[in-house]
């Protein structure tokens, strides 16, 4: 069996967790990718305007989707004059079957925006996105981690008693001995540990079982 290794680690009093600012990044850009490709799709679909102004509107609240259509729904039907009834109808259909189209997309651009809630602005070429230096800012305050003084001594205490028990371990395997450290150790933390008495009732040495050829 391979002798172990243990490494010591230089603690420093504050820690920043690069994976976890990743993954925010990460998500940030999937949400913007997702707002310029299914999200405007979607919208575009239905005959609206995709910019800047109407995600604004949409993002605002939970069902903004149902002001945006009634809006135009009035405008278009007072621009008419004179309209029967059945044609008016057969209108407000269609305005219902689109709002009834966007509700579920723009109820999860309403919840993206709540998690994630940073002004939204437009590049040069109209990409909308949120607002990089917020975003940046917000980056620079999570996964940071601050430890006392006396987590710092703690955590030393830590890699001593496991840079100890990595020895112990190695004497073990170096001299065939039953293992002890890893296996049974812990356990006199409670109760005590007088090796005199422990090894009187157990041997150190691996009792390695011996051939026989009785029955040969």
């Amino acid at each position: 069996m391979n002798k172990l290794k243990f490494e010591r680690e230089t603690l420093q009093p504050e820690y920043i967790d690069q994976d976890e600012r990743d993954s925010y990044l990460r998500s940030v850009t999937s949400i913007e990718r997702w707002i310029n490709n299914e999200f405007k799709k979607a919208i575009e679909d239905e005959g609206l305007i995709f910019n800047l102004d109407l995600v604004n509107k949409l993002k605002s609240k939970q069902d903004a989707i149902r002001d945006v259509v009634n809006k135009h729904r009035k405008e278009y039907l007072d621009s008419l004059g004179f309209v029967p009834k059945s044609e008016i109808d057969r209108v407000h259909l269609k305005f219902n079957e689109v709002i009834d189209d966007l509700t579920k997309v723009c109820y999860t651009l309403w919840k993206y925006t709540q998690t994630y809630v940073f002004p939204l602005k437009t590049d040069k070429q109209g990409y909308i996105k949120f607002d990089p230096e917020l975003v940046k800012s917000h980056i620079e305050s999570i996964g940071v981690k601050i430890f006392t003084d006396s987590e710092l001594s703690y955590m030393e205490l830590l890699q001593d008693a496991i840079e100890l028990l990595t020895k112990i371990r190695n004497i073990e395997i170096e001299n065939d001995y039953n293992q002890f450290a890893l296996n049974q150790l812990s356990s006199y933390i409670t109760t005590g540990f007088k090796p005199s008495e422990v090894f009187a009732l157990r041997s150190i040495r691996r009792i390695k079982p011996t051939n026989t050829n009785d029955y040969e």
